[in-house]
């Protein structure tokens, strides 16, 4: 009865994410950009994209070409610049929960960010571009956090978001 349990189910059932192959899911695997943006295009039905990307690292005969387009075309991501996206990037969490909190403005969800990060001893390692988004997390995670000598410890910004943290994400 691991953490993550509840939350794999609930992706795995609807199809949203599919795991790494051989009946594995890898909860505590580093996810990538590309998967992570192929879990979000997955929910929305794997919609047409216009197949106009710029990111010269992202060629259409990849697997996640249709979703980064989709994505990126419904602002949802960005690139690292105009040509690079960094697919096989490790994401990080700053960058998972912007992306979360984009997609959740497109299908018109509540993306009030007032969370308060200051109670965390890292929430101020928090970058300025994530901050909004950050704050919005900590809202819908109901404010849950690791405790460290008696201070909350929120998850370091810039360290790498995993599969579970994703699935678990996602069930809220």
């Amino acid at each position: 009865d691991a953490w993550y349990h509840e939350a794999v189910d609930f992706v795995l059932a609807r199809g949203y994410m599919n795991g790494m192959g051989n009946g594995k899911f890898a909860p505590k695997g580093a996810l990538n950009r590309a998967m992570m943006v192929q879990v979000l295009y997955n929910m929305q039905g794997r919609p047409e994209s216009d197949g106009e990307l710029t990111f010269h690292d992202v060629s259409e005969d990849e697997w996640f070409f249709e979703a980064i387009d989709w994505a990126y075309e419904n602002e949802i991501v960005e690139g690292y610049s105009a040509e690079r996206f960094g697919p096989r990037n490790p994401i990080t969490r700053e960058q998972m929960m912007v992306i979360l909190y984009r997609y959740t403005e497109l299908i018109g969800g509540n993306t009030t960010a007032n969370g308060d990060l200051s109670q965390f001893v890292d929430g101020n390692k928090t970058s300025a571009w994530a901050l909004e988004a950050m704050r919005w997390a900590h809202r819908i995670a109901g404010g849950q956090g690791q405790r460290r000598s008696g201070s909350h410890r929120y998850p370091q910004p810039s360290c790498r978001g995993g599969t579970g943290t994703a699935a678990l994400l996602l069930l809220h």
